[in-house]
């Protein structure tokens, strides 16, 4: 374990979901959707570069000139650390909460991250084995509202989750997660999301939950769902619908870069249903923003309709 220090405090409050440290005496959370200024600090840098040993030997990374990031998990949150070779004055540290407790539909509405309508909508979604993205910013909720959709599923559908950091919650017990992992020189072989999905293929799945799309894995995803696997789900950071396909459509084109910009498109339009775009008011606070369905594929791109749309979003 960590002796206590100025960071692990904050990690009892549930509203703070990220905490960073630029060096030793700037500690900055966010709240609510936004950063304030932590009035804790370290005692010098020494302090602080003790604490960051402490941390890579509990996580089992390095940080250094040759390696200047690591990344792991600790108590609940996804831990990034830079280090000064890179940032030039102090090695910078991010603690993520991860997506905690148990969150359906029901909860979502009574916070407002939803209403009444667009829980309707994502349900009749669901039961019709729509198969969607949903996208938004960092922060916005996406893993949260993610969670809430696979744990409406029934039992007996085995939905099979692919992630990069453990944060989606399984509740299905005929379903299965597949986590990636890095490789490392001389020891284990790295396993990407790529992997995974040609993994999950030969498991009987019948949803596909991607944590987060955010690579050539795009391209295996899009022929997953064009062939079956009919009300897979996914993530993805954007800020629009629009914005989310044409991210979309430059991820599949870096795992086949000799397929036309048509070509993409068009298995997108074959693949995906709809999108569900997450945002965060003025206020802060996170809510779903607009549903969006694929109802066509034109020369110009491919086209959205809107079926809901929050206003005060």
């Amino acid at each position: 374990m960590i002796p206590e220090n100025p960071v692990t405090p904050l990690f009892d409050d549930f509203d703070i979901t990220e905490i960073l440290v630029n060096r030793f005496d700037q500690i900055w959370f966010e709240k609510s959707g936004r950063l304030f200024p932590s009035e804790r600090k370290f005692e010098s840098a020494l302090a602080y570069q003790f604490f960051l040993d402490r941390l890579c030997l509990v996580l089992g990374v390095e940080v250094s000139f040759e390696k200047p990031a690591a990344e792991g998990q600790y108590q609940g949150f996804r831990v990034q650390m830079i280090s000064d070779s890179i940032t030039q004055s102090s090695t910078g540290l991010s603690l993520r909460r991860l997506g905690g407790g148990h969150w359906d539909f029901a909860k979502l509405v009574a916070s407002g991250f939803l209403n009444s309508e667009s829980q309707t909508i994502l349900m009749n979604l669901l039961k019709s084995q729509q198969s969607l993205l949903i996208v938004g910013e960092t922060g916005c909720g996406k893993t949260t509202l993610l969670n809430a959709m696979t744990d409406s599923l029934p039992e007996n559908e085995r939905v099979v989750f692919l992630e990069d950091t453990d944060e989606l919650k399984l509740k299905s017990p005929s379903g299965l997660k597949l986590l990636t992992r890095k490789g490392q020189v001389g020891g284990l072989s790295e396993v990407t999301l790529t992997d995974l999905l040609k993994f999950s293929l030969r498991l009987r799945p019948d949803r596909l939950v991607v944590g987060e799309v955010r690579g050539p894995e795009a391209k295996d995803l899009l022929l997953a769902l064009s062939t079956g696997h009919a009300g897979s789900l996914g993530t993805l950071h954007a800020s629009s619908g629009h914005q989310a396909l044409l991210r979309l459509e430059m991820l599949v084109q870096l795992g086949a870069p000799q397929w036309s910009l048509q070509t993409v498109r068009r298995l997108i339009s074959l693949s995906l249903n709809g999108v569900v775009v997450l945002g965060k008011n003025k206020k802060g606070l996170r809510g779903l923003k607009k549903i969006e369905m694929i109802r066509g594929c034109e020369e110009t791109g491919l086209l959205l309709e809107t079926v809901f749309e929050q206003e005060n979003f």
